[in-house]
């Protein structure tokens, strides 16, 4: 029988991986209203305006036809691409912006099981490209500012044991301005080494497709060693409330004094997280709305859990590295307690 702590903040002796993910779960049954800001906002991208690019997309397609004066080989090209515009576009033009209130970015947005999904409310069509621009900005922009307030809150109940208002409403322009600048960061390293390296696959897939199948799985298998290694990086951002290059630190060197018992909880982290949404599409489908409404209520429940957890196994091992003096001698930013 598993018996949950008493204190829902981390000890000196870390617990097991069973009692991490008991204390996440334990969390929020005990501080339930954490849930309304992922329900609210779920809530609205089904039963909300559905805000449609449609107009656009169309507007795309039509200019993607091959110029009259083209050449044989300029012309198929340009029938490819339109071909692959007119198939993403199709799921592009289903897509409602609000979806971008729980940015689908590493984490970094609130858990919705509505996102990326059809509501059923009213259609509201973008007609140009420069609202488009804005109605994307501010919806990323404050997607951000209700990840920073919810997952804020996780992190200051998981350090804290107790809510303390006055604290946290001190600590929340700071958490904000970090959460913003690892946006930041996200998208200047996206630009910088993603954008060229997806241009460099694509031409070596034309060029020589063995030597393609060659190097996809070596960049997989970095980028996979890259994840586990800085999975705890937004778990350090509201926990140790650091800015992200020292998030990022303080990440790599919990994994590193505890890496086998990071990649099981990784693994139980990711059955858990992703084998939930199947049942939830499953009522929806079945059920109709009280199933849809049940997958919300369920989502927000054992996401917040597991966000509890990550950031409750973080803490422990991050408190226990300093105190046993492991690892380098190189600065970091304790938890504050």
């Amino acid at each position: 029988m598993i018996t949950p702590p008493a204190d829902p903040r981390a000890t000196a002796r870390p617990a097991g991986l069973t009692d991490t993910i008991w204390a996440g779960f334990d969390l929020v049954h005990r501080h339930f209203w954490l849930l309304i800001l992922p329900i609210a906002v779920d809530i609205l991208m089904w039963l909300g305006p559905q805000l449609s690019v449609a107009p656009i997309v169309d507007g795309w397609s039509t200019s993607a036809a091959a110029p009259a004066v083209a050449d044989d080989v300029l012309a198929r090209s340009m029938d490819e691409a339109r071909g692959e515009l007119l198939r993403s576009g199709d799921a592009l033009k289903r897509y409602n912006l609000l979806s971008l209130l729980a940015l689908p970015v590493l984490g970094l947005g609130i858990p919705s099981s509505r996102a990326g999904l059809s509501g059923i409310g009213p259609v509201l069509p973008i007609q140009s490209e420069s609202w488009a621009s804005l109605t994307i900005i501010g919806t990323v922009m404050l997607g951000l500012v209700l990840a920073a307030v919810y997952y804020g809150l996780l992190g200051h109940l998981v350090r804290e044991g107790v809510l303390r208002a006055r604290e946290f409403a001190r600590d929340l322009p700071t958490v904000l301005s970090a959460l913003f600048t690892l946006f930041g960061l996200l998208i200047v390293v996206g630009m910088a080494v993603g954008v060229p390296m997806g241009a460099l696959l694509t031409a070596m897939q034309a060029a020589s497709p063995a030597l393609a199948s060659l190097i996809g799985p070596m960049i997989i298998g970095v980028l996979l060693w890259a994840m586990v290694y800085l999975f705890f990086t937004i778990d350090a951002l509201y926990v140790s409330q650091v800015w992200p290059a020292s998030a990022v630190q303080n990440s790599v060197r919990v994994v590193r004094h505890n890496f086998w018992s990071t990649l099981g909880f990784i693994a139980v982290f990711l059955l858990i997280f992703s084998g939930f949404p199947l049942v939830w599409d499953r009522l929806a489908t079945t059920q109709g709305a009280p199933g849809v409404m049940v997958g919300i209520v369920g989502h927000s429940y054992i996401s917040s859990a597991l966000a509890a957890a990550s950031m409750t196994y973080y803490k422990e091992r991050f408190e226990r590295m300093i105190a046993s003096h492991e690892g380098s001698n190189a600065p970091v930013a304790p938890v504050r307690s």
